[in-house]
């Protein structure tokens, strides 16, 4: 009796480890992390935006008083989306897109004049993942 016992505590033990083991955690995403281009008298960094995994949140930053507004470009699984924020300069704008876990995202900044992408304004394109 006392093996059976020591037996099923055994089996008991190593079911729960190999449980403990084997499950998966949560995925980990890639925050991303863009600016304008630097076409304003200003320079690059007028405009900023990143995104952030945790929570699928968007944040557009104002840095400059340049009366310039700034324009995210979200691309995510197929879709694109473009979103202006006019915060006074030095706040920003908080936008969110639940996202399926491991989708791919890409976020691009330029600037725009009266909600207008301003030609030549936009920086480079950033990947992160969700």
């Amino acid at each position: 009796m006392k093996f059976r016992r020591a037996s099923l505590a055994a089996s008991i033990t190593f079911a729960t480890a190999i449980t403990l083991f084997n499950s998966s955690s949560a995925y980990a995403g890639t925050d991303a992390f863009a600016s304008n281009g630097g076409i304003n008298t200003y320079g690059a960094g007028a405009g900023q935006a990143s995104f952030a995994s945790y929570g699928d949140e968007y944040y557009v930053y104002d840095n400059i008083a340049d009366g310039h507004g700034v324009e995210l470009r979200i691309w995510d699984y197929d879709s694109i989306r473009t979103k202006v924020c006019n915060a006074s300069a030095g706040n920003y704008c908080v936008y969110n897109y639940n996202l399926p876990e491991g989708s791919d995202v890409e976020i691009q900044v330029c600037l725009t004049e009266k909600s207008v992408t301003i030609s030549g304004s936009c920086g480079y394109s950033t990947k992160g993942k969700a």
